[in-house]
């Protein structure tokens, strides 16, 4: 399907969403995705996904902090919004269910699924920041180009150890 990129084959694939890369729910729902996670529902026609039967967790852009950041604050309230969305997909995932997590970019800002799908891997599969990072990118080569988004992968890591400290990279490290 186009647009669409898997982060755990068959499970857990990210794309952008329907105002950004329109897309056909039914196909969707044909490759067997079960669930979708929205991070900006603009163009999402709840009614529509609920009449298909997915499993539907979905935030307004205004849930979310700003599209940069900019800050740790920033960084750790993003980490601390999305954390039901992460809830969310790892019940999806683990009940087998493939589950697509979307956002728009409209005029092509940046995709704030990717760190979301990235701090999923580290929160629940245990792989470190790098690794989880290296997996998307794998996927979707311009991932987390924005400001702050590798560091919000980094600040799920930290939070997944004993007081903070951590092996793999230092809260705020560089991915370039």
């Amino acid at each position: 399907m186009r647009h669409v990129y898997w982060v755990l084959p068959g499970l857990l694939a990210g794309r952008p969403g329907p105002d950004c890369a329109p897309w056909d729910l039914d196909e969707l729902w044909q490759a067997g995705f079960r669930a979708l996670v929205t991070l900006d529902r603009r163009g999402v026609d709840l009614a529509a996904v609920r009449r298909i039967g997915f499993a539907h967790r979905w935030y307004e852009r205004a849930d979310l902090p700003d599209i940069l950041l900019r800050t740790f604050q920033e960084q750790v309230g993003f980490v601390a919004a999305i954390e039901p969305a992460l809830a969310f997909i790892h019940e999806q995932v683990t009940a087998s269910r493939a589950t697509l997590a979307t956002v728009d970019s409209h005029s092509r800002e940046p995709d704030s699924s990717t760190p979301a799908l990235a701090g999923y891997l580290v929160r629940y599969h245990g792989l470190t920041a790098d690794a989880a990072i290296a997996r998307v990118r794998a996927a979707r080569p311009d991932a987390m180009a924005a400001l702050g988004y590798t560091d919000v992968v980094d600040v799920l890591a930290w939070q997944n150890t004993d007081c903070g400290k951590t092996t793999d990279s230092a809260a705020g490290g560089d991915h370039a």
